[in-house]
């Protein structure tokens, strides 16, 4: 059941040291924070809804930097990052 909810309905795919987000949100449903541990390190996800369809990852933001790939790098500082991302 947990991986049903991460994988599929979050979306979230551990790719080695990287963290790819494709969520499927229902509708209605505005966003949602999740904090993920990552070894030593956790990382605070915050995703909103900015559009009718949800699944599509428009803007992404580790500790106010844009990557450019959409997808969220690990690294196992010991320190709490804020990611930010838009989907819509």
């Amino acid at each position: 059941m947990y991986r049903l909810l991460t994988d599929t309905l979050l979306g979230l795919h551990l790719e080695v040291d990287h963290l790819r987000l494709e969520p499927v949100l229902p509708p209605g449903w505005r966003g949602y924070t999740v904090h993920y541990r990552y070894r030593n390190t956790i990382y605070h996800i915050k995703v909103t809804v900015a559009g009718p369809a949800t699944w599509n990852v428009r803007s992404l933001r580790v500790d106010d930097e844009v990557q450019r790939t959409k997808t969220i790098p690990l690294a196992d500082d010991g320190r709490e990052h804020l990611v930010r991302v838009q989907v819509g």
